[in-house]
């Protein structure tokens, strides 16, 4: 179930779309303040924020700096709901990270074309970089497994050189053998740390 963050002082107005959003199918999650806002949207992870602008503590644009500053929640979708259209107003909103605008009063079919419109382009993005990052796995993995197999290589081909000829190696061939299992574990060791 999509779980959706609503941010909105105005008691009337909250109870309302808590109640559309529920209609939906949406787990809608109340905040009556920015300061309770970003609380919940830390503690929730919601896919979706929908917030007021003018509210006491924290307004809305406070409460959108502090969630794209924070690694968990700043790729959140995030709707601004205002009294205000005028365009600079809305610009400022855009520059801080917000994603739409739904003017005061909306219709619950904008509310929810708005919602819509954000989860889908949300998920389409997320499929993007999930595939990229996919493919950056895969190519490390190749690179790692490929440099790995090389020390390991050489440390297993000393090992066995020792245990079949344990009996007739001089002192300087041991210590040869012995400098290459050296170098294959601290490769190995150093491959290691740099995947950490």
């Amino acid at each position: 179930m999509t779980r959706i963050l609503l941010i909105e002082d105005e008691a009337a107005l909250r109870e309302e779309v808590l109640d559309w959003l529920k209609f939906e199918g949406f787990e809608p999650i109340e905040a009556v303040n920015g300061v309770d806002g970003v609380d919940k949207a830390r503690l929730h992870r919601p896919e979706i924020i929908l917030c007021d602008i003018s509210m006491p503590k924290m307004d809305g644009y406070e409460v959108l700096v502090a969630l794209r500053q924070n690694v968990e929640t700043t790729h959140i979708p995030f709707i601004f709901l205002t009294a205000r259209a005028d365009k600079t107003f809305m610009r400022h909103g855009m520059e801080l990270g917000a994603d739409d605008y739904l003017t005061k009063p909306f219709s619950r079919g904008e509310l929810l074309s708005a919602i819509r419109a954000r989860l889908d382009r949300h998920e389409a993005l997320s499929q993007v970089f999930g595939q990229d990052a996919e493919q950056v796995r895969s190519s490390l993995l190749d690179l790692v497994s490929k440099d790995l197999k090389a020390p390991v290589t050489s440390i297993r081909l000393v090992q066995d050189l020792i245990e079949r000829q344990v009996d007739t190696l001089s002192t300087g061939e041991l210590k040869g053998l012995l400098d290459t299992l050296r170098l294959g574990t601290n490769r190995l060791q150093h491959l290691s740390e740099q995947l950490m």
